[in-house]
């Protein structure tokens, strides 16, 4: 993997960390999709400073002024990608990933890091079109 596409990863995951960090933090619940389906989190909020919006499986937020969507994985896994969040979080950041405004570019770097067995889809439930770094 080079450094562009793990540079570009681990910020998409950094921000989807802090969203979950701030949702589970002021809610009491570890379990996001669960609560939310309960009622105990509301479909959509604002809490210190980030924005939230719940959507089927995912949530979409803005964090320090950037807009991040996550699904969950199975087990509550948040860490999963694919080209289009990918894409939509390199593309609010041109100067910082200039490789990946085009989604296309996107799809082309996921199918060389799953070839080169850097990355896996699980096809699991609740997302089996995620991808995840292999550890």
């Amino acid at each position: 993997m080079s450094d562009d596409e793990r540079e570009l990863i681990r910020g998409y995951q950094s921000a989807v960390q802090i969203l979950v960090a701030a949702l589970r933090n002021t809610y009491g619940q570890e379990d996001l999709l669960a609560a939310r389906r309960d009622g105990a989190i509301p479909p959509r909020a604002a809490i210190g400073g980030v924005e939230f919006a719940f959507h089927g499986v995912g949530c979409r937020g803005t964090v320090a002024g950037i807009e991040v969507d996550f699904d969950f994985g199975p087990d509550g896994r948040t860490d999963g990608f694919d080209a289009w969040r990918l894409w939509d979080f390199a593309r609010q950041s041109p100067e910082k990933y200039p490789r990946f405004q085009r989604r296309e570019d996107l799809e082309v770097a996921l199918h060389a890091l799953a070839a080169a067995g850097e990355i896996r889809c699980t096809r699991s439930a609740p997302s089996p079109h995620l991808w995840y770094l292999k550890v």
